[in-house]
């Protein structure tokens, strides 16, 4: 999982990156913590079809004008060729579960849009 640094960061990763999942993440926040092993799990189920990063949104306070709304973490975005295609925010806190719900709302969207997953 890719750590990213900056909003040009942010937006090179999307640009870049046909299927890009983006977490923005307090670290310093056990749930957060948590959520970014889950998405580590997931990403290795993922294979090499979905590129994964984190913004860390206490290093960067521009994160919040990126989203262009308040939120509470974790937060998760999934972009196909440059748009917006899926956002879950919140999570259960029960690893198994957070893992389904990502995988399903994933697997839906991008079925949708012609690409067939690999889990």
């Amino acid at each position: 999982m890719k750590k990213l640094g900056t909003i040009d960061d942010l937006k090179n990763f999307i640009k870049e990156n046909e299927i890009a999942l983006v977490a923005f993440l307090d670290m310093t926040k056990p749930d957060d913590v948590y959520f970014r092993d889950v998405l580590l799990s997931l990403e290795r189920k993922a294979g090499y079809m979905i590129s994964f990063a984190v913004m860390n949104i206490n290093e960067n306070s521009n994160a919040h004008k990126f989203i262009q709304r308040e939120f509470t973490t974790p937060l998760i975005m999934l972009y196909v060729k440059g748009v917006k295609a899926f956002e879950q925010e919140g999570c259960f806190g029960e690893f198994l579960s957070d893992i389904a719900a990502l995988k399903q709302g994933i697997k839906d969207v991008l079925k949708s849009k012609g690409y067939k997953t690999l889990f």
